[in-house]
């Protein structure tokens, strides 16, 4: 991400939930990278759920912004399989997250603190 932005690249994410942990949250079922999640995968999204209700901010929202945040990303490819996904997509992108919700995630370690100075949409 820093040679992207020393060299103005400009990036397109894909699978900005994680194939499907940041959407469902750490729940039965979930998959990480395809596969069943490892323990510590499961710990640290219930924590970031945690500040999501804490916050009211959905995890799918708190997914698809900080991915979207970086100056680099131009583009985040969710991925749906019908127009209501498109539309809730949509609704995430939109919805209203304060800087102290990521803020607390960094407190928590849930994030880097590096992370911070590269959101630029909050």
């Amino acid at each position: 991400m820093p040679l992207c932005s020393e060299n103005n690249i400009s990036l397109i994410i894909g699978a900005p939930y994680s194939s499907g942990i940041l959407a469902s949250g750490a729940k039965p079922g979930a998959k990480y990278c395809y596969l069943d999640p490892p323990t510590d995968v499961l710990e640290k999204v219930g924590k970031i759920e945690d500040v999501c209700q804490a916050y009211s901010v959905p995890l799918k929202a708190a997914a698809l912004q900080f991915v979207f945040s970086h100056r680099s990303v131009a583009s985040v490819i969710p991925g749906c399989g019908s127009v209501a996904e498109v539309e809730e997509n949509f609704a995430m992108m939109s919805h209203p997250i304060a800087p102290d919700f990521w803020s607390e995630l960094v407190r928590r370690k849930l994030l880097p603190e590096a992370a911070l100075a590269h959101l630029v949409h909050s």
